[in-house]
C-alpha cells in the first residue's frame, strides 16, 4: 500500500494513525532489528505512539495537516525537529 492509499484510509477512518505507526514499528522490529538485521533504522521516536494519538484527536476536529498519520523516516544526515 502506498502513502496516498494510507492517507485515504486514515481520512475515511479505516486506518488510525496509531495502527499505522504500530504497523511500522512491528515491521522495523521484525525486519530491521530481529530477522534480517539490516539495521537501516538508527533511531526511533520514543513518543511516536503518543504523537499518533494526538494526531487522531486533531483529525477528529479537522485540525490535522495533509500528511497527518503517516510514518516517516529521515536519513541520518538530515536535520529534523521532533524525531
Amino acid at each position: 500500500m502506498n502513502a496516498q492509499e494510507k492517507l485515504e484510509m486514515i481520512k475515511k477512518g479505516k486506518l488510525s494513525p496509531e495502527e499505522n505507526i504500530k504497523n511500522f514499528l512491528e515491521a522495523i522490529k521484525k525486519d530491521d532489528k530481529q530477522g534480517k538485521k539490516i539495521n537501516s533504522i538508527l533511531e526511533l521516536n520514543p513518543n511516536a505512539l503518543l504523537e499518533a494519538k494526538e494526531v487522531c484527536s486533531k483529525l477528529k476536529i479537522g485540525k490535522a495537516g495533509r500528511l497527518a498519520g503517516l510514518a516517516i523516516a529521515a536519513k541520518s544526515n538530515i536535520s529534523v525537529k521532533r524525531i
